[in-house]
């Protein structure tokens, strides 16, 4: 962490070489570099350490895959926006530094981070958003203004006694790592607000005084006051900086003293090869996750072989969660035939109700070209809406999703285009009886094959594949995706006013590797597997 260094060398040149920079202190600074326990260290040497509340984990690179919850070892600190218990709070920092303390001078909050996920709601990173939880607001993160998921949204800012603004539309949800701070300065009465060292926005005639905020303290990660105003994604460092009231000083930090960039950020996208299996998600580091997607234990922490992906969750609508293997899968054949098998489970139903009942709205599995952070719309978009070129293999339990027929029947199986505003097939194919509820729990199974013309799609409720497929298809994904032979695959998932768990349990793919070896496909991936092992004999 050379920037560090830098910066200490930097900020201490400043501090003794002029009375204005000999004002300026730094109160509190969180470098996330403690790798794993409870709690998040001040490295200021001012001792307002962070108790992390609502993990998941708090062992060693807990947090390690985008859409996780703890530490990671590229030295940040994850947060998923969900909390441990469920309650409306999200995993959180909280610190003993009391916003009092920034009360009657001039002050910068400033954090290294990225997010995940774009969501309509608000999302501070310091401070809480909740005035009924606690007695005074501060507030710093994104919020949307558009009433629609989007990637790119304004910083907003909302602190008692110096009031509220929105700054210029930033992209601040694209799940890359970027610069954010706030300057209040008590010399001109602004407030300024930075990203990515850029200003975005000024505000003048800020006259009012900053509350003494007793009892409230400065919480990394946001408490909402319902379950979707979290932060969702990395946090690399965080800061707070004071002038000292009646001494001279520029009321503001340079901006040459800001934190610089962390030269770890994100992982890289890398090459996923052409097949793989994952018989669970114990290890799910070859993933990135956005929006509410993460890894779920679903029994004793540290045991992996039931650890699942969840992309969304029972506890509260409007998510949209994705989990895609992070980099592109090869496709050898230019038709990009293919075999895959899944393993799902979507539970505990929540909400009111298509004709079917509760519960909704779906999950997908996806071929796609835009990027392994791909994520769409929440509710009947299934985090599948308007993110580019896909091929798609719904389980949709909602009678009016993004593609569906009208009228159709709230559980249904459908293969879908981006180029197509309907389903291009569908099982059942309207409101008919057909299928039974997916969304009452229960591991579901599917089989995707596809030889380069025809897309056939067979479910069933136990581990057999059927005789038939329930869903057929000819469709050219070759000329979809331009001659593409290099794509992203994975899953994605959402609801809206109704609510599922939707986890994936296990997944096994394979892109044919010669013609000649998809007369095999009927055996699945294991005839794939077994008729690899028979060539190199």
């Amino acid at each position: 962490m050379q920037h560090k260094f830098g910066f200490l060398a930097i900020l201490a040149f400043a501090l003794l070489g002029s009375s204005a920079a000999r004002a300026q202190q730094v109160l509190a600074w969180w470098d996330f570099q403690d790798l794993s326990g409870p709690t998040a260290s001040d490295v200021s040497g001012n001792g307002w350490n962070g108790a992390l509340t609502d993990f998941h984990d708090t062992s060693a690179n807990a947090g390690g895959t985008i859409g996780g919850s703890g530490w990671s070892n590229t030295g940040a600190l994850n947060f998923d926006g969900r909390s441990l218990d469920n309650t409306p709070n999200g995993d959180t920092v909280r610190t003993q530094l009391p916003i009092g303390s920034l009360s009657g001078k001039s002050f910068t909050v400033e954090a290294l981070v990225s997010h995940n996920f774009a969501q309509t709601n608000w999302s501070p990173f310091f401070g809480q958003s909740d005035g009924a939880c606690c007695p005074h607001i501060f507030f710093f993160g994104r919020t949307d203004n558009t009433g629609t998921p989007n990637v790119v949204a304004p910083l907003h800012f909302n602190i008692a006694g110096l009031g509220a603004g929105n700054s210029a539309l930033v992209p601040i949800a694209d799940g890359e790592q970027h610069h954010i701070a706030l300057t209040f300065n008590d010399v001109t009465d602004t407030i300024d607000v930075f990203f990515d060292y850029n200003n975005v926005g000024n505000f003048t005639g800020i006259t009012g005084t900053l509350d003494t905020f007793a009892p409230n303290f400065m919480w990394l990660g946001g408490v909402g006051h319902n379950n979707s105003e979290r932060w969702n994604g990395y946090a690399w460092e965080a800061r707070v900086i004071v002038d000292e009231p009646g001494l001279p000083g520029s009321g503001v930090l340079p901006v040459g003293l800001f934190l610089a960039p962390d030269p770890n950020g994100i992982p890289a996208p890398t090459p996923q090869g052409s097949s793989f299996d994952f018989a669970n998600f114990g290890d799910a580091s070859r993933f990135m996750m956005r929006g509410t997607a993460g890894k779920h234990d679903m029994g004793t922490l540290g045991d992996a072989t039931d650890d699942r992906i969840r992309l969304t969750t029972s506890t509260h609508g409007g998510q949209a969660g994705s989990a895609f293997l992070n980099g592109t899968v090869h496709f050898p054949q230019a038709n990009l035939a293919f075999s895959t098998k899944f393993a799902v489970e979507l539970s505990t139903p929540v909400g009111c109700c298509d004709a079917d009942g509760a519960g909704a709205d779906g999950m997908t599995f996806v071929i796609q070209a835009a990027s392994p952070k791909a994520l769409g719309w929440a509710g009947g978009g299934m985090g599948l809406q308007d993110i580019g070129q896909y091929v798609a293999v719904e389980l949709d339990t909602w009678n009016g999703g993004v593609h569906d027929f009208a009228p159709t029947n709230g559980t249904h199986i459908a293969i879908d285009l981006n180029t197509s505003a309907t389903s291009i097939a569908q099982d059942p194919p309207s409101n008919m009886p057909g299928l039974p509820r997916f969304n009452d729990g229960g591991v579901k199974y599917v089989w995707v094959d596809y030889d380069g013309t025809e897309m056939k799609v067979y479910y069933n409720t136990v581990d057999v594949k059927p005789a038939s497929p329930n869903v057929t298809a000819i469709v050219d994904l070759s000329a979809h995706f331009g001659g593409a032979q290099d794509l992203f695959v994975g899953f994605t998932a959402g609801t809206g006013g109704a609510l599922n768990n939707h986890d994936i349990v296990s997944w096994q793919f394979a892109a044919v590797p010669e013609p000649s070896t998809y007369a095999l496909a009927g055996l699945g991936i294991v005839g794939l597997a077994w008729a690899k092992r028979r060539r190199r004999k």
